[in-house]
């Protein structure tokens, strides 16, 4: 880099997780370093995340020190950036920053809806299926506590945490009877939606980007879950164009638009047997599958980047061929038990395009992620 020249850098928020992994790669690749603020996680050792030779610095705090970081430490240790753009990669981190958007707004260019404490209102999975539905989206029925009883004909139904950041895909419960339902309240301790459980067919992601308060929105296409672990939508997955999914897709403009907000995103959807298409959340962060996008030729996050620091809109933002992408490190497990063979899960392995771990450009996360599983395991051997 010329000494002249000033060094491009963002800020990345998130855990030890490919997502935020993906936004530093996507961000690097395009000769941005990241400033990368790992929540939760105090850990002496290097992480597979921080490992990536696009991170310029790392600050490893527990959850209630991140707006500490963000408020006094980063500015003091890049003294020549007047304002830093953001990514969150979390929920918390999204709700974190929009919580202090007034205070954070000087330094940084951030993600939300150009109000402090709207996009919170939004994590609300009741109130955005309700945003949703006012905007052409169909959503599953909904259900209060007092129409579930022994005699309601409303099984089988799905509890979801009434907001990601109280809970986790752990913590959702498909109940097909009462007794079920029963069991899975004794395991609550927090508010949660009811909707009707939808049999589905296919599900999928509209993964995107929106600028200018909701008046650029960028979805350049969706994901096809091929094969989906427990608890997780990050599975083996075909990237597809948006014309595919013409409907849901012009919808889904309507609602960002009218909610304003700015940001990376991804709105998850489920198909069910006779062709309906059913709104299920929208995520305002980056997206854990996001890479993708990236691999099949549009870069959300340096879209973002771009933005916010030069006021243009980064081309190309459209793709036309499908691809594949695995998190090659989960889906592997496959193999082993016995749902995949080995020389299928080998060929479906070399048709993709976009890994979580495994990239030629940068491939020390992949190594130092594998090794610290090996540490961990002769580690629990030897105790």
């Amino acid at each position: 880099m010329n000494n002249n020249e000033i060094e491009k850098l963002a800020v990345v928020i998130g855990g030890v997780h490919h997502n935020t992994l993906g936004v530093i790669r996507g961000l690097g690749e395009k000769g941005v370093k990241t400033i990368l603020l790992l929540h939760d996680n105090t850990d002496k050792h290097q992480t597979f995340v921080e490992a990536s030779r696009y991170v310029k610095k790392v600050y490893k705090v527990v959850c209630d020190q991140v707006f500490n970081v963000l408020i006094e430490r980063i500015p003091s240790d890049f003294l020549s950036l007047s304002k830093i753009v953001v990514i969150p990669c979390s929920d918390f981190a999204s709700s974190l920053l929009d919580a202090h958007y007034n205070q954070l707004s000087s330094k940084y260019y951030l993600p939300g809806i150009s109000c402090q404490g709207e996009v919170n209102k939004m994590m609300n999975k009741q109130t955005m299926a309700e945003f949703a539905k006012q905007h052409g989206l169909l959503i599953p029925n909904t259900y209060e506590f007092s129409q579930i009883t022994p005699e309601s004909d409303v099984f089988p139904v799905i509890l979801k945490p009434l907001k990601s950041i109280e809970g986790s895909k752990a913590d959702i419960h498909i109940c097909r009877n009462y007794s079920e339902w029963q069991n899975a309240m004794k395991m609550e301790n927090n508010p949660v939606q009811v909707q009707h459980y939808i049999d589905k067919e296919i599900e999928y992601q509209l993964i995107g980007c929106s600028l200018d308060g909701g008046r650029i929105v960028i979805i350049p296409g969706a994901t096809n879950m091929i094969r989906q672990p427990e608890n997780t939508n990050t599975g083996y997955l075909k990237y597809l164009p948006k014309e595919l999914f013409s409907a849901e897709y012009e919808n889904s403009v309507k609602f960002l638009s009218a909610a304003r907000y700015s940001g990376l995103f991804s709105i998850e959807f489920v198909r069910d047997k006779q062709g309906k298409d059913y709104f299920m959340e929208i995520n305002m962060r980056n997206d854990g599958n996001a890479y993708c996008v990236t691999k099949a030729g549009v870069n959300l996050p340096y879209i973002w980047y771009v933005w916010n620091t030069q006021g243009r809109v980064e081309n190309p933002v459209e793709f036309h061929k499908e691809i594949y992408s695995m998190p090659e490190y989960l889906d592997i497990m496959n193999v082993f038990h016995g749902e995949v063979s080995f020389l299928s899960w080998i060929k479906e392995f070399w048709q993709c395009k976009s890994y979580m771990l495994i990239n030629s450009k940068d491939p020390k996360p992949f190594f130092t992620y594998f090794w610290r599983r090996l540490m961990n395991k002769i580690i629990k051997t030897l105790c």
